[in-house]
């Protein structure tokens, strides 16, 4: 099953999004936390399956 994840950002109304090479939801998990470190201005992280669930919502990088 395919991944891609939302990250908002505080920066833009508009999300970025990123496909994630993960196979497994704990795969996309650790994939999109690292992708959002990547953006200073990202506040949480939505990571979807290739039919639109929402599989995850990870809080804003350094924060539990």
């Amino acid at each position: 099953m395919a991944y891609f994840c939302l990250i908002d950002l505080s920066s833009s109304n508009v999300p970025h999004m990123e496909f994630l090479e993960a196979e497994s939801p704990t795969e996309a998990k650790f994939e999109a936390r690292a992708l959002s470190l990547l953006h200073q201005s990202a506040k949480t992280t939505s990571i979807l399956n290739s039919e639109g669930e929402v599989t995850a919502v990870l809080p804003p990088p350094g924060k539990p």
